[in-house]
């Protein structure tokens, strides 16, 4: 869980740079107006991506908080509210809501971010279709500055997509070891 996704963060993050190199060197060669269209398609593609974080896996950990809600009311049913056992399973369950709300605050809060900054760089190349329209290739050095940009927002793009990965296995983790 905690020490074990460290590492297997930053291997997911080496693994990404790796499939970066390559993929750059491959859209260095492309011509100005096609390497428009592809900056275009990568702006798409992640603003999807976005989108389905931002979404993100909510039903899953609703579904198990639910189902330890229930466990809880049979468990107060049987040995009353003041009870330990009762009392040592709903302080686990505001445990686990409470570290939960925090990572998907903390993850919101990084997707707000890479989301303004994926807005900037669509307006920044829709500036650059206006200002360049018949003489893209003069913008080429902003075009490179502006793939270099995504580049990096794809990479926190997918940090984003393993803190939040990671935020689900760790809430149904303990969800499940509350239900034990």
């Amino acid at each position: 869980q905690g020490w074990f996704g460290v590492p297997l963060f930053f291997f997911g993050i080496v693994s990404l740079a790796f499939s970066q190199l390559v993929q750059e060197t491959e859209t260095d060669s492309l011509p100005p107006d096609q390497r428009v269209e592809f900056l275009n398609d990568k702006l798409n593609d992640l603003s999807k991506i976005l989108q389905g974080l931002r979404e993100g896996s909510r039903n899953s950990f609703d579904l198990k908080k639910q189902s330890s809600i229930g466990n809880y009311n049979e468990l107060v049913s049987v040995y009353g509210k003041n009870d330990p056992i009762p009392s040592s399973v709903f302080a686990m369950m505001e445990k686990t809501d409470e570290t939960w709300q925090t990572r998907t605050a903390e993850i919101k809060q990084g997707i707000n971010s890479v989301e303004a900054r994926l807005n900037e760089s669509k307006l920044i190349l829709e500036d650059l279709n206006d200002n360049f329209a018949g003489r893209i290739e003069e913008a080429v050095p902003a075009l490179n500055v502006l793939q270099e940009n995504l580049s990096r927002t794809e990479t926190e793009i997918s940090a984003l997509s393993s803190l939040s990965q990671n935020a689900d296995k760790e809430a149904l983790l303990a969800y499940s070891n509350i239900q034990k």
